[in-house]
C-alpha cells in the first residue's frame, strides 16, 4: 500500500451543513514567506525583510463520478449531482469551515473558488477545482480583535512608513533611523526591567526621527524633495503624523498611574539619597527618573527631577 493510499478522505465542514466527503485527483498546496525588499542607494542587491508568512492555500481538482467507490464514501449519497451541488452552496455560506486536506490533515479554511466543468461526451460527471485559504485568526478570542497595544503598533508603523516612502520614489538615511529606533521603542516598552525614564526618551527620539523624515522630503528647490508637501497626496506623511502620535501615546502609557515629574533645583553640592530624604522620596525612583545622574555626586546648580507631592 503507497504512502498516498493511507491517507484519510478529503471533507468539508462549514455552517450547520453536514461533513461533505469527496474523492481527490490532485492537490496543490501554496505558501511561502512575505519578503520586502529594500533597495538602498549605492548598494548592490536588496536588504530583505520578512514580514511573516502568507496565507496558506490548497487547490483540489475533484472528479465527481458516482462510479468511484472509495473508504469512506457514503454509497447511499451520489457525488453527482448530490455531493457536488451541496458543495458549490457551501460557498454561500460565508463562513471558516473545517477543510481535511488527504495530505495534511485538518485546518480551517475559508471557501475561496471553484471552477466547474462538464461536457457533453462526459456525461453525469463533473470535473471541480476548488480553491480554499486558511484562517489564521478564526479561532482567536474576542479580546484579541481589539486595538492593538502602543507597543506592539511602534515596528508595524514605521515599517509602512518606509515601505510608503520607496514606493512613493523617495530615500533617506532617516528612514533607517527611524525603523531601528521604532524598534528599540517597542524592546523596552514590552520589557518590564525597562524604567519609565528610558520609555520617554526613546519616545523623544522617534518623535525627532519621524520629523527627520518629513524635512528631507518636504525642502523645497531640491529635485524629488517636495513630494510630502501636500499630505492629502502622501501615505508617507499620513504614517509619520501616526508614528508621532503612537510615541506620544507610548510615553503618556508609561507614566499612567505615577505621580508627575517636577524640577527640583540642587542649592548645593550634594547626592540622590540625600535629595531622597529631604523630598521624602526612595532613591530607586530618584535613580530611574534620572538616568545618567551620579547617585553620589550632584553639583549645585543642578536641576533634577522629582515626584510630584500629592
Amino acid at each position: 500500500m503507497t504512502v498516498f493510499e493511507q491517507y484519510p478522505i478529503a471533507s468539508w465542514k462549514v455552517g450547520s451543513l453536514p461533513e461533505l466527503k469527496f474523492p481527490v485527483l490532485s492537490i496543490s498546496e501554496t505558501g511561502g514567506n512575505r519578503i520586502v525588499q529594500r533597495e538602498r542607494p549605492y548598494r548592490d542587491g536588496a536588504k530583505l525583510d520578512d514580514t511573516g508568512s502568507k496565507a496558506k492555500g490548497w487547490q483540489l481538482t475533484v472528479l465527481f463520478d458516482n462510479g468511484i467507490e472509495e473508504e469512506g464514501l457514503d454509497p447511499s449519497t451520489p457525488l453527482y449531482p448530490t455531493i457536488l451541488n451541496e458543495l458549490i452552496a457551501s460557498f454561500d455560506i460565508h463562513e471558516t469551515g473545517d477543510l481535511v486536506v488527504p495530505t495534511r490533515g485538518r485546518v480551517r479554511c475559508r471557501a475561496e473558488t471553484y471552477q466547474r466543468d462538464e461536457t457533453e461526451g462526459e456525461r453525469d460527471e463533473a470535473r471541480v477545482v476548488f480553491t480554499f485559504t486558511a484562517d489564521n485568526e478564526d479561532n482567536v478570542g474576542a479580546q484579541q480583535f481589539e486595538q492593538m497595544t502602543i507597543n506592539a503598533s511602534a515596528v508595524r508603523l514605521a515599517e509602512q512608513t518606509t515601505f510608503s516612502a520607496t514606493s512613493e520614489g523617495m530615500w533617506s538615511t532617516s528612514l533607517e533611523d527611524l525603523n531601528e529606533f521604532a524598534s528599540e521603542l517597542e524592546g523596552i516598552a514590552n520589557f518590564p526591567g525597562d524604567t519609565v525614564s528610558n520609555i520617554d526618551s526613546q519616545c523623544g527620539i522617534v518623535v525627532g526621527a519621524a520629523n527627520r523624515v518629513g524635512r528631507a522630503f518636504t525642502r523645497e528647490n531640491e529635485k524629488n524633495r517636495n513630494l510630502m508637501n501636500d499630505p492629502e497626496l502622501s501615505m508617507t506623511q499620513r504614517k509619520l503624523e501616526e508614528t508621532k502620535d503612537m510615541a506620544s501615546r507610548a510615553r503618556a502609557e508609561a507614566y499612567k498611574g505615577r505621580p508627575r515629574m517636577v524640577p527640583f533645583f540642587v542649592e548645593g553640592d550634594t547626592d540622590l539619597f540625600s535629595i531622597a530624604a529631604s523630598v521624602g522620596q526612595s532613591s530607586i525612583d530618584l535613580m530611574e527618573i534620572n538616568p545618567g545622574q551620579d547617585a553620589f555626586t550632584v553639583r549645585k546648580g543642578t536641576v533634577i527631577k522629582v515626584l510630584e507631592q500629592a
